[in-house]
């Protein structure tokens, strides 16, 4: 896709996310292991990860979505309920190793994707 296309598609977003409050947050490429494997999907995804280890055997995967990262952060700072709800989005490259979708359509291994993680309070526990 032409740079100068996708600069304009990601400002309409960028205006449309804005108007419904939703804060734009960037996510690392390299996502650390332990954050996929406490939420399962480390496993369950399987060979659709693209999976590697540093120089210190410490396990990574290139992002194929940031779900598992903004739950993390929200989980993991000091963010009060009454900052809640809370809308995160991020546009950015992803990466698959999915099979070929059985349509005909192309799925590349990477890909451009807009992804909002919205967090809220669940009202019946704070009662």
């Amino acid at each position: 896709m032409g740079a100068r296309v996708l600069h304009k598609l990601v400002s309409v977003i960028d205006q449309e996310m804005r108007s419904v409050g939703a804060c734009k947050m960037s996510a690392p490429i390299l996502a650390p292991a332990y954050i996929w494997k406490q939420s399962g999907r480390w496993e369950s995804i399987g060979a659709e990860l693209y999976r590697l280890e540093d120089r210190h055997e410490a396990q990574f995967c290139l992002g194929p979505t940031h779900e598992e990262m903004f739950t993390h952060l929200v989980a993991t700072e000091n963010i009060s309920y009454r900052s809640l709800p809370l809308r995160l989005y991020q546009i950015d490259r992803k990466f698959r190793d999915e099979m070929s979708p059985q349509s005909g359509l192309m799925r590349a291994k990477e890909f451009w994707m807009k992804g909002i993680n919205h967090f809220k309070t669940n009202t019946s526990l704070l009662s």
